[in-house]
């Protein structure tokens, strides 16, 4: 129907009952993540099937089957004049705990979907559902509290990363998005608190939200602005850490081809482990500092043979 989206041959994936308290035992039900507007399908369309139309709302959903005491439930979402959402069944549970119900989706167009609420868990990482190549878009819900290590690391086809509004995401692991050549658009959101080591690394076009109180990129760097701390650089040629930072996070640059000079400020106190690791490109390194900064193993590792660093 016009001004409508179809979502059909649903497959529902088991989990805990609780989460719809406003169903019945045989309802179809609904929720938008964004809002947490929910009800039933019976609301929307007047029929009670697991083939329906969905009344045109841009938004993430959470489609909920509920019998004999457990409930099921797919995400997909609703986005853009006309788009259609295409058959979507068996998500991938990709919790971290007990409790978390992070599922994930791909549409057919090469879009990742990841919904529900809690943390992500590692079990996907190494050897993901999804065919990781194929991967062109990522959507993280508003309710997704932590993305793990090595989460979409060489991502390679990977353009642009949407947060819901709102996003309560506190957490991105170390190479979490690292390795994604092709990146357009991602924006670290105002509710991170933490980013673990190399966390952007080799990775373009990379912003943070202006209202995130612990992270900024200066200069193709990612800093941590309570700890002085760098935590990744992303795919910069040339490189100025900027004054106050004293220590740089282990792998924070490691394996960046493009990276070809660096300058170190005076306030820098450590470098750690693997730092700069495999910048085959790295040509030369000016200290501002006149006490040289402490190494630790491995800091210039399989560098340029080149290489000359400043003091």
């Amino acid at each position: 129907a016009a001004g409508e989206t179809t979502v059909s041959n649903v497959a529902w994936s088991a989990t805990a009952w609780g989460a719809m308290p406003w169903l019945t035992s045989t309802e179809i039900g609904w929720m938008n993540l964004d809002t947490q507007a929910n009800g039933t399908l019976a609301d929307l369309t007047g029929e009670d099937a697991a083939d329906f139309d969905l009344p045109k709302k841009d938004g993430e959903y959470r489609l909920t089957h509920s019998a004999g005491g457990l409930m099921s439930f797919v995400y997909f979402k609703v986005s853009g004049t006309g788009a259609k959402v295409g058959s979507i069944s068996n998500p991938w549970m990709v919790g971290g705990k007990p409790g978390d119900t992070v599922a994930a989706y791909v549409t057919d167009d090469g879009e990742l979907v990841i919904g529900g609420k809690g943390e992500m868990g590692d079990q996907f990482v190494e050897n993901p559902p999804w065919a990781k190549g194929k991967i062109t878009s990522l959507t993280i819900g508003r309710d997704v509290k932590s993305i793990p290590d090595y989460a979409f690391f060489g991502y390679d086809s990977l353009s642009n990363v949407t947060f819901a509004t709102g996003a309560q995401l506190e957490s991105i692991g170390s190479h979490a998005f690292a390795a994604c050549p092709n990146m357009e658009e991602l924006e670290i959101p105002a509710n991170v608190t933490n980013c673990g080591p190399a966390v952007i690394a080799g990775t373009p076009n990379v912003t943070v939200s202006a209202d995130n109180k612990t992270f900024v990129i200066v200069d193709g760097v990612l800093c941590d602005v309570k700890s002085n701390k760098v935590i990744s650089g992303l795919d910069a040629a040339v490189v100025t850490i900027p004054e106050g930072m004293v220590e740089i996070a282990e792998c924070a640059f490691s394996t960046n081809g493009a990276l070809t000079s660096v300058t170190i400020p005076a306030t820098m106190m450590a470098i750690g482990k693997d730092a700069f690791k495999g910048c085959a490109n790295l040509t030369n390194v000016f200290v501002r500092a006149t006490e040289p900064p402490t190494l630790v193993q491995g800091a210039f590792a399989d560098c340029n043979d080149g290489l000359k660093i400043y003091v």
